[in-house]
């Protein structure tokens, strides 16, 4: 059984970011509610095809549509999703490694510098291995990403109540097609 967060851990992120524990917490509860590893021990991922066909030209959208595809979806969750990455891998190992998000946090593997790591590899070997691991890649990621843009925005939806700028930092500018910053929102109202 892989190490999970406990309430001093979400105390000591919220605290790094100056934030309430909820705010932490819905991140979490949006991104991967049963957590950062799936039951069998494999860290929980979400293989995203289009950032696979970007990062390598769309060289294999006709011969591997599921794993390499200009539009997103195409998701099967769970054990699927690391099938459908073995897949990607035997491909291009950078682009489909960088092509998932990883852990409790769902981080882009691209993002693995602005998530405290010196190469990609140190950073899938950390989110390999415990929810704590994941969160101080959070931390570390919305503390760096942007210039800190993403921690502001994290800190205003707090204050404000307007999760949409937050949302489109963390989850991309298609964040509103999900309604991400409406679950966000509900999350925090919910845990505060």
């Amino acid at each position: 059984m892989k190490p999970v967060l406990t309430e001093a851990d979400f105390t000591r992120a919220a605290n790094a970011l100056a934030v309430p524990v909820a705010a932490v917490k819905a991140v979490c509860k949006v991104e991967a509610p049963n957590g950062g590893f799936l039951p069998d021990g494999q860290v929980t991922i979400l293989f995203e095809r289009h950032q696979f066909a970007g990062r390598t030209g769309g060289r294999f959208n006709a011969s591997h549509p599921n794993v390499s595809n200009p539009n997103a979806g195409g998701y099967v969750g769970g054990e699927g999703e690391h099938i459908r990455l073995a897949q990607a891998v035997r491909l291009d190992r950078k682009a489909a490694l960088e092509s998932c998000s990883w852990g409790k946090f769902q981080i882009m593997g691209f993002n693995y510098a602005a998530a405290g790591f010196d190469t990609l590899q140190q950073f899938i070997n950390a989110m390999s291995r415990s929810e704590g691991e994941q969160l101080d890649a959070f931390v570390s990621f919305i503390q760096k990403d942007r210039g800190g843009k993403t921690w502001q925005a994290l800190k205003d939806a707090v204050e404000t109540g307007d999760w949409a700028p937050f949302a489109r930092f963390y989850n991309g500018p298609a964040y509103a097609k999900n309604q991400y910053d409406y679950k966000l929102s509900k999350a925090f109202k919910a845990l505060s």
